[in-house]
């Protein structure tokens, strides 16, 4: 019995077994959100006025690139040389100093000496010429390879290229030619002054923002000036009578340093290469010229400028005058660099393009002689 007690008290006083807490759930956990990459930022670079229509249509073609890619990129722009002044644009954005830049091929002609042609040979047509530039510039035949190799050796790629049409603007009334005798005329580079010097006119080297106080105070008594530059650079205001047309060039191009296009993401760069794009937008850059350069008309005529019907046969001998200079001038310049034969491969096809007859019938006409 005491046995049986005290097993039983034994029993009775031991701890009940305890039951193990329920298993226990872990709150969910949420990841940290991956932050939106920051955009690549890019810094533009102009040299000439805001307002001219290739600054309008850049800021809009820049813009847009931003848009279409969802933000993965911006620009930062800048205008009117606050950066760089015309003679900086290509080492700038060669070196990499600026993302993007509008170098003048003809201000760098021993460095781009392909891509110069474009800013000697008048076009006498702007949408023609415009659209030879761009078939010549982005397209895949043999000058559009050796134009290709040219930009890639100063490191920059072309994104766009923009039309300048000038109309001669001068203090004194113009009718013909002879009319430009005596007169000091803003005029650079290997090209233009030849041409002006057969009638006369002596070739003074002016830059743009110099070019209204030049006329002004008599220093100058006009300029081929770009329909589009009149108003912005006060042209207008000096040089009361627009006569001849100088024909159309290709300059100030929008390029871009390659390295700064190669560290783009693969989004960006396929919208800046699609053919498609790139037509949508010349069609802009198109209607943004046209419609740029008939207000400047307007406000042109309402400050007193006079618009000069020349004879079309004197027009055409200035045209005419161009071709004469470049035929001799281009080759000869090239021949110096060692490029003799593409300098004729490419003169041939721009040429060709824009005249509809080729290097041979202008130098059969001119009498030159290969």
């Amino acid at each position: 019995m005491v046995l049986l007690g005290a097993g039983l008290l034994a029993a009775c006083s031991s701890p009940s077994p305890t039951q193990a807490p329920p298993p226990t759930t872990a709150a969910p956990t949420t990841a940290a959100p991956t932050p939106a990459k920051a955009p690549v930022k890019l810094v533009h670079s102009s040299y000439s006025n805001k307002t001219n229509s290739e600054n309008v249509f850049d800021e809009w073609y820049l813009n847009e690139i931003s848009r279409r890619s969802g933000g993965l990129v911006v620009f930062e722009l800048n205008f009117n040389g606050s950066l760089t002044a015309g003679t900086e644009t290509l080492p700038a954005v060669r070196s990499g100093a600026v993302d993007l830049s509008n170098p003048p091929p003809a201000y760098f002609a021993s460095q781009e000496p392909l891509h110069n042609l474009f800013s000697a040979s008048r076009g006498t047509d702007v949408a023609g010429s415009q659209k030879v530039l761009v078939d010549l510039e982005f397209g895949t035949s043999e000058i559009s390879k050796l134009l290709k190799a040219e930009s890639e050796a100063n490191n920059i790629k072309y994104l766009v290229w923009h039309p300048l049409e000038y109309k001669i603007m001068t203090k004194n009334k113009v009718e013909k030619l002879a009319d430009l005798k005596g007169m000091k005329i803003r005029s650079v580079g290997n090209f233009e002054p030849p041409v002006l010097q057969e009638y006369g006119a002596i070739p003074v080297n002016a830059l743009w923002p110099e070019i209204y106080e030049a006329i002004s105070r008599g220093t100058l008594d006009g300029a081929p000036t770009p329909t589009d530059w009149m108003v912005p650079y006060k042209i207008h205001e000096a040089a009361k009578f627009v006569s001849f047309s100088a024909g159309t060039i290709g300059s100030s191009p929008l390029v871009i340093n390659i390295n700064s296009f190669n560290k783009l993401p693969d989004e960006v760069k396929a919208i800046i290469d699609d053919p498609k794009f790139r037509e949508e937008a010349n069609q802009k850059l198109m209607q943004t010229w046209g419609d740029i350069v008939e207000k400047d008309r307007k406000t042109a005529e309402a400050a007193g400028v006079t618009f000069v019907t020349v004879d079309p046969a004197e027009q055409e001998k200035l045209w005419d005058g161009f071709k004469k200079v470049t035929l001799n001038v281009y080759p000869a310049d090239l021949a110096k660099l060692n490029r003799l034969d593409d300098a004729l491969k490419i003169l041939d096809a721009w040429l060709t393009a824009n005249s509809g007859q080729g290097l041979k019938y202008w130098d059969d006409k001119f009498g030159i002689k290969r």
